[in-house]
């Protein structure tokens, strides 16, 4: 049975209404809030519920995913520059997203559980820390480093005063250091 009418309305006590719309894959009718937001759509909602699209998902997701690397190795000059651009824009941001998944991966793998910062709150500590090496002085390329090491105190690893900036080469001096 094919539904005409894609959206109906029910009046309800008072001034509320209630309105349902027609998913165009399960071929119900259902409340609104049931569907995703399409500003494309002249309703203003996605033609199929959001459990029609999520099942979709399920089940194109094996092909979605061959067909995005496809596409990524087809046009991976475009992708390269795109993201150089999006790094040169806000660079600082990008690194603090990275720096951040990283570390949290990292101590999941070890089993501990630290709540972790968003990424806006590592940004404002990454800018917070400055632009020079703590201790050479050297600009450039910084990376961050933890006074007390993530294995010995996890769950300093997100506070501003365990944190300091090192270059590269004195980052590697200080690891190095530690391990013995």
């Amino acid at each position: 049975m094919r539904i005409k009418k894609k959206f109906v309305t029910l009046g309800l006590s008072g001034s509320l209404t209630y309105m349902l719309k027609h998913c165009c894959e399960c071929e119900k009718m259902k409340d609104q809030t049931q569907f995703h937001q399409d500003k494309t759509r002249s309703s203003g909602l996605a033609c199929a519920c959001k459990t029609c699209r999520s099942a979709r998902y399920r089940r194109n997701r094996e092909a979605n995913i061959r067909r995005s690397q496809t596409w990524r190795k087809s046009n991976q000059d475009w992708f390269r520059a795109y993201q150089a651009k999006r790094r040169a824009e806000n660079p600082v941001y990008t690194r603090a997203a990275g720096w951040r998944s990283s570390l949290s991966g990292r101590l999941r793998k070890l089993g501990f559980e630290v709540p972790f910062p968003s990424v806006q709150e590592v940004t404002e500590i990454l800018v917070s820390l400055g632009g020079t090496c703590v201790q050479c002085g050297a600009k450039g390329t910084l990376q961050v480093d933890h006074v007390k090491p993530i294995r010995i105190a996890p769950e300093l690893a997100f506070l501003r005063s365990n944190l300091q900036k090192l270059c590269v080469s004195c980052h590697r001096k200080k690891t190095a250091s530690e391990m013995k």
